[in-house]
């Protein structure tokens, strides 16, 4: 793919992305009684994640988000990084920093290319790694997800979780399918929470 499709590609994703995002958000704020007000508050969104976020796709995410004059627009991308590595970059506290910082009404998030790998369990654990093909990395990556979700949207804010696309090699492919189920049911379960899936 030369590198104008590549962007073309990006920006209509993100274009379907960020429409999707504001149909939840949009849903979830139709009864909010300031938001009916004459003149209502802007809303805050808050976007965290990888080289997804930090790249191409969250750029145009966030022009094509911010073309609606009712939201500002905060985002923050870390290349290399996800729930795998919190010795790496620690999302759970990296989160909670950006949550008290700005505040937000919703966040969006997209996580999940870096993360097809061993857990690292800490320094003190034993093992200090749950492999990706080992009993327990599911429900590990299952916990991290949740208390990702709980520490960036403590209240009654929205979470809209951007699924991962697909991938062309078949191992890592897989992998992304398996993460991609988590996150579809971990969101199911939460009554602020919507996955959006982008294989569509």
């Amino acid at each position: 793919m030369s590198d104008l499709r590549r962007r073309a590609f990006l920006h209509c994703l993100a274009g379907a992305s960020a429409a999707a995002a504001f149909s939840q958000a949009s849903t979830a704020f139709a009864g909010d009684p300031k938001a009916e007000a004459a003149e209502a508050p802007t809303k805050k969104l808050s976007i965290l994640g990888d080289s997804m976020i930090a790249g191409g796709f969250g750029l145009y995410l966030e022009q094509a988000l911010e073309k609606d004059p009712g939201y500002s627009i905060a985002r923050r991308g870390k290349s290399s990084t996800g729930l795998a590595r919190p010795d790496f970059f620690n999302w759970i506290k990296e989160g909670k920093a950006e949550r008290e910082k700005e505040a937000p009404d919703a966040v969006i998030v997209m996580f999940g290319g870096n993360d097809g790998q061993g857990l690292w369990m800490g320094r003190k654990a034993d093992p200090k790694w749950i492999r990706y093909e080992e009993e327990g990395w599911t429900g590990e990556y299952r916990r991290r997800v949740n208390e990702f979700a709980d520490t960036v949207t403590p209240g009654d804010e929205q979470l809209i979780w951007i699924g991962m696309p697909v991938m062309r090699p078949t191992k890592l492919h897989s992998r992304v399918a398996h993460m991609n189920d988590i996150y579809r049911a971990e969101m199911a379960i939460r009554p602020t929470a919507h996955f959006i899936d982008i294989w569509p």
